[in-house]
């Protein structure tokens, strides 16, 4: 294999199993306890997590499920660190170069990432760490991120560059007064998805959180604004607001080396394209957020999420440089998420049935049936 179709990042994520104890003729093992590995080993504790790592090449899109653990509940912060450090060592022994995590902002993962940072970072805390004196960058999954930014828009109202407010209420009268229309413009908006708690499938969904903060959106409240139809002049804020984070999220699902039609940030990274600016932009607008109550008598200016984007804009720059050292052109910013063990996990709960939380040892037929199928079923040329 080329060098640099050596090169991975590290995805990690656990999946909520039931309860059963099976034994294993083909190892002659009881499966369904807590099992952590050679280190912390196997306890007399009924499992309902697994624990998941899997490797997706940078510049050649490949995938690979590496190593799995059973746990009771989520895993915990102590347990976790050992576990990554453990699975990236095995993956550099094998001739593979792990460039970078990426992970949800599930509170474990997160402690376990900042704790990793700090131990091992010292004075140069970044976004990253060292194993083996390889730098490891830590991304978080941006749909992650998304989702978080919308539920906290329809919670509160956003104060970005100090002066300016993005508001909830400004888009749903927008979207009322084009439902008054012969020619409607957001026919993809519902009215449910303002209202996402009471929907948990909608709350779930990346399409819905993209398509409520989408550019669309955004020109439709503008328009209203120019053209006198009830929006106040202030909504031009919200309008740009949901712009920025249009764009944002455009600028890390790039898949080709040029622009996608009509979307300038949707592409590749490489050293002239717009991501430099736009993320320089960006890194000054999130540090600026502040989360007011809809009334007004309360404010938060740290949400895990917001540091979540920076964490994750920083190391995309930082894991951009590292790839440009070893000769890449372009990065693929559509290969710095999860959607790769999220289609696992997907798959896995379809085994044979639809089966939402299999056992311990369905998990593992599943994977293993999964893992044989994916060599040889067709793959889609820019699919995860």
């Amino acid at each position: 294999m080329d060098k640099l179709n050596k090169t991975v990042i590290l995805i990690f994520d656990e999946i909520a199993l039931s309860e059963q104890l099976t034994f294993d003729s083909s190892t002659d093992k009881v499966v369904g306890y807590v099992d952590l590995g050679h280190d912390l080993g196997r306890r007399n504790e009924f499992a309902n997590h697994a624990l998941v790592f899997m490797i997706h090449g940078l510049r050649k899109v490949w995938k690979q499920p590496v190593a799995y653990y059973f746990s009771r509940g989520t895993i915990k912060t102590n347990q976790l660190i050992p576990i990554i450090k453990e699975v990236i060592v095995e993956l550099q022994n094998s001739g593979l170069k792990v460039l970078a995590t990426v992970c949800d902002q599930g509170p474990t993962n997160r402690a376990a990432i900042r704790i990793l940072c700090n131990s091992t970072c010292g004075s140069r805390y970044g976004p990253f760490f060292f194993v083996n004196n390889q730098k490891i960058i830590t991304l978080f999954d941006v749909p992650h991120l998304l989702k978080a930014l919308r539920n906290a828009f329809l919670k509160y109202n956003i104060q970005f560059d100090k002066t300016k407010f993005a508001k909830l209420e400004h888009v749903i009268k927008c979207f009322n007064i084009d439902k008054t229309k012969r020619f409607q413009g957001l026919r993809k908006i519902r009215e449910m998805y303002f209202y996402v708690n009471k929907y948990n499938s909608l709350k779930m969904k990346v399409s819905v959180a993209a398509r409520t903060l989408s550019n669309t959106v955004a020109s439709f409240i503008e328009c209203m604004i120019s053209g006198n139809l009830g929006l106040p002049s202030e909504a031009i804020y919200t309008a740009e607001f949901i712009h920025d984070i249009d764009t944002l999220f455009d600028s890390f699902n790039g898949r080709t080396p040029t622009p996608e039609i009509g979307k300038p940030y949707r592409r590749c990274l490489s050293a002239k394209s717009r991501h430099h600016g736009l993320w320089d932009r960006m890194l000054s607008k999130i540090n600026s957020w502040v989360f007011f109550s809809k009334d007004g008598k309360s404010k938060k200016d740290k949400i895990p999420f917001k540091n979540g984007w920076l964490t994750t804009i920083k190391g995309t720059i930082e894991l951009f440089k590292m790839c440009q050292k070893m000769g890449f052109k372009y990065l693929r910013t559509r290969s710095l998420n999860q959607d790769p063990i999220e289609n696992l996990f997907a798959g896995i709960r379809q085994y044979g049935s639809t089966n939402t939380n299999p056992t311990c040892f369905q998990f593992i037929s599943a994977l293993k049936t999964s893992v044989l199928n994916s060599l040889i079923e067709p793959h889609a040329r820019n699919q995860n």
